[in-house]
């Protein structure tokens, strides 16, 4: 039985697979697997997830990783200059504090106002830029007809995880 966190594991499992991270479409993306290997030597082997983390990240670093755990490993983080918190769990719901409308959320369906809980689910058109926000719906219920579960794209600075 493997009792890694998730993110451990699949850093690992990377990492055997002895290639190269490439993203070519939506983020134009290649890290090499030195750089990899190097950044899981720094921050990553010795953590544990008994409780969140916390790593203080170089500047040179600090994008790769960013992107790593955001876009690659989806896990929930915050960032405070060169602090990186990574939470054990990502959170399942999230509040809205700066109103969301078209002028800042071109693609959003409707205006999202302050106070209003949005709901994390998998983007299922895989549209979602990670490294912007997140999917968010405002309902776990799913659209008439269907299985799908409707999402926007909510970015980091417009919500608050709920715990």
């Amino acid at each position: 039985m493997n009792t890694q966190h998730p993110l451990i594991y699949s850093y690992k499992k990377l990492l055997e697979e002895g290639k190269d991270l490439n993203y070519n479409r939506k983020y134009k993306r290649r890290i090499k697997l030195i750089t990899l290997q190097i950044i899981y030597q720094k921050y990553f082997k010795d953590l544990s997830f008994l409780i969140n983390e916390k790593i203080i990240v170089s500047n040179e670093d600090k994008d790769i990783i960013i992107f790593l755990l955001r876009v690659y490993f989806k896990v929930w983080i915050e960032i405070e200059d060169i602090k990186i918190i990574i939470y054990k769990k990502f959170p399942e719901k999230f509040k809205i504090i700066k109103e969301v409308n078209k002028y800042n959320h071109f693609f959003t369906p409707r205006a999202f106002l302050v106070g209003e809980v949005l709901f994390y689910r998998n983007s299922v058109y895989g549209t979602c830029n990670f490294l912007n926000g997140i999917p968010l719906a405002e309902s776990l219920e799913p659209v008439e007809g269907t299985s799908i579960i409707a999402t926007t794209q909510i970015n980091y600075e417009y919500i608050n995880p709920i715990y």
